[in-house]
């Protein structure tokens, strides 16, 4: 199995994407074309933050069963927990937010030999946990916003990735000014992080990277109606790398059963003190729906040079082609200096009818990565079945396949991964 995690957005995978206005094209597909559609950036949340419910408590019960099977060798865990949130009434625009995350082990439930638990429910040497993740200070008014302190913020390379028992949050400051009703313009500066993808002890804070003393990132968003949304984004992380990131996004109803949806993506970084991160990424990707149908395909492409890897950033990452498990920043690592491309299809179909009022999926992609040149190359198959009530209610339950193929790599192993986890808001 990978020991590095390598995760898209939200609950489960960005497959054909439309990114940050997955929301705005009306895609039903959550999986397909961009996990939860939170935004990024923009007056709606507020210097990609989350908008909240004013003097109204924030309560997710979770709970999330996980089973992984590589190389004849099993895991599996089960942890409840969930998020806890309150935000205080605004006061002359300013207001407050605490949020804690959890995640407790089940005694009895789980293995008895440690080395047969799964690591990704739990913190630091398998241990349950509670802590404080967010904790900000927020200042709103006439299309100003200002945030300070821990926080949840969605960028392209700095992102929640919600897919376990905690999401990722950052340390630093935040600002987002509308310009107009149709231009936004944000900036950051995040000096640390904690969650799932910040490493083995997720509950805590540390260093976006090491020897790192933070990021700054500032990104401009036109999104003149709901149907179109194009940004550009520029990252300064210390010692690491620059980063330059243009992204385009849209859809049309051709017809109205028939539906369009398509992104293009363009991303390039240049190496800080002999980071190894430097390359450039391209991708586009198109997604059909026709009545409960849908399917679509999408492309990646990175050009890298002697020992150079691309990366995903804090979180997920942008792009089009990741999965559950795998994204092209995984296959650079697995190549490096190599040039990768990368394939994805996938198909789904809205079940909803068979629940009234409940939006319930099932789908399926398929994904090649595969480097220039190299026999080595990555294949991954996903399937999930997802069920959402109003409000309230959400199950995810996914299987992954993922297939590692001529490759000594130590850090790539092939796997079976099955988890569900179910998560009920108040």
């Amino acid at each position: 199995m990978m020991k590095k995690r390598f995760f898209k957005t939200a609950c489960c995978v960005v497959l054909f994407s439309v990114s940050a206005a997955a929301e705005q094209t009306d895609v039903h597909s959550e999986w397909l074309s961009g996990g939860e559609a939170e935004k990024r950036g923009g007056t709606e949340g507020g210097a990609a933050g989350v908008e909240r419910g004013k003097m109204k408590p924030d309560l997710t019960l979770r709970t999330m069963w996980i089973d992984t099977q590589s190389g004849g060798i099993g895991q599996s865990a089960t942890a409840v927990g969930g998020h806890f949130g309150l935000e205080t009434a605004p006061f002359r625009g300013f207001s407050g937010y605490v949020g804690v995350q959890t995640s407790q082990k089940l005694w009895g439930i789980n293995p008895s030999v440690p080395e047969t638990v799964h690591p990704d429910l739990y913190g630091k040497n398998g241990e349950s946990f509670t802590y404080i993740s967010e904790a900000e200070l927020r200042y709103e008014q006439d299309g100003l916003i200002l945030r300070a302190g821990r926080m949840k913020v969605e960028t392209p390379f700095a992102d929640p990735d919600d897919l376990r028992m905690a999401y990722n949050t950052f340390e630093g400051a935040a600002a987002g000014y509308a310009l107009s009703d149709t231009v936004t313009a944000d900036l950051y500066y995040l000096s640390r992080w904690a969650g799932f993808d910040s490493g083995e002890a997720q509950s805590e804070f540390v260093k976006l990277a090491e020897n790192c003393d933070g990021a700054a990132a500032a990104g401009v968003t036109y999104a003149p109606d709901d149907d179109f949304e194009a940004s550009i984004w520029y990252y300064h992380v210390d010692r690491q790398y620059d980063l330059f990131y243009a992204e385009a996004v849209g859809g049309t109803d051709v017809t109205p059963e028939l539906r369009l949806e398509w992104g293009v993506q363009a991303a390039q970084m240049f190496a800080l003190d002999d980071s190894g991160i430097e390359g450039s990424v391209l991708g586009a990707t198109g997604m059909l729906h026709y009545g409960d149908l849908y399917g679509g395909a999408a492309y990646n492409r990175a050009m890298v040079s002697g020992e150079d890897t691309v990366t995903d950033g804090f979180g997920g990452g942008p792009y089009f082609t990741s999965l559950d498990e795998a994204t092209i920043a995984a296959a650079s690592e697995l190549v490096p200096g190599t040039d990768v491309d990368v394939y994805r299809v996938g198909a789904g179909i809205d079940l909803g009818r068979v629940m009234p009022e409940t939006e319930l999926n099932l789908e399926m992609v398929y994904g090649l990565f595969a480097p220039e040149a190299n026999p080595a190359s990555i294949a991954e198959t996903d399937l999930l079945l997802w069920l959402e009530t109003a409000g309230s209610l959400r199950v995810d339950m996914v299987f992954a396949s993922f297939d590692v193929r001529q490759s000594a790599h130590p850090e790539f192993d092939d796997f079976e991964r099955y988890y569900i986890r179910i998560d009920y808001a108040f």
